[in-house]
């Protein structure tokens, strides 16, 4: 089970074996066990993710802002409702492991979990190269990441009111899109647009699809 999670982060990039720099202090690391409960309310599996100690960043040695925005239950239900109201179609997908896709700009290292060094890097740390979860940055880096994603590479526009809420209008389409960290309600004019949407995510974030609403 613990090899399960390392072997993951290990994959998309997380980190990279480093030698600590002279002054800097490494972060430690903490294991946070969850149980998945199955239809019928038994236990489903045991799931194990490693959370960076962000209780230990400084502020301007480890991080400087930490700001990100989501959207809150009232726009989602307003996006919805709206939806509903004009008779669209309404779905739902997650993001799979959402933080580990936001690049770190900052240098932070961490006490490296067990099994991670290999013979022959004993005292190294590890630097992370991604936004794990329990930085304090990692929502905002996850969140420029989305955000370029969205406007950059797919034509959407940030709502004026929320700027969780993204909306893409063209002479035939109109999506919007509900997005409260990782999970994102789709709401648009055609099935067919709703189902390019997510063939464009895909593109660039692994998702599970929660399907209609």
């Amino acid at each position: 089970m613990y090899d399960y999670e390392i072997s993951p982060l290990e994959k998309l990039g997380t980190w990279k074996i480093f030698n600590l720099p002279p002054g800097a202090k490494p972060i430690p690391h903490s294991l946070v066990f969850k149980e998945k409960l199955g239809p019928d309310g038994d236990v489903y599996t045991h799931q194990i993710r490693v959370v960076a100690g962000g209780h230990k960043q400084v502020y301007g040695v480890d991080y400087n802002e930490m700001f990100a925005t989501a959207a809150k239950m009232p726009s989602v239900r307003v996006v919805l409702a709206n939806g509903a109201q004009q008779d669209w179609e309404m779905h739902q997908v997650d993001v799979k492991s959402a933080y580990l896709n936001a690049p770190l700009e900052d240098d932070i290292y961490m006490i490296p979990p067990k099994g991670v060094l290999k013979p022959g890097q004993e005292g190294k740390v590890c630097k992370f190269l991604k936004a794990l979860y329990g930085l304090k940055q990692a929502g905002q880096e996850w969140q420029k990441t989305l955000s370029a994603v969205f406007v950059e590479d797919l034509g959407f526009q940030h709502s004026g009111i929320n700027h969780s809420v993204l909306f893409r209008r063209t002479k035939e389409e109109h999506t919007i899109v509900a997005v409260a960290t990782d999970d994102m309600a789709i709401t648009s004019k055609r099935a067919s647009d709703v189902m390019k949407f997510k063939l464009e995510l895909r593109k660039h974030f692994d998702i599970v699809d929660g399907g209609e609403l």
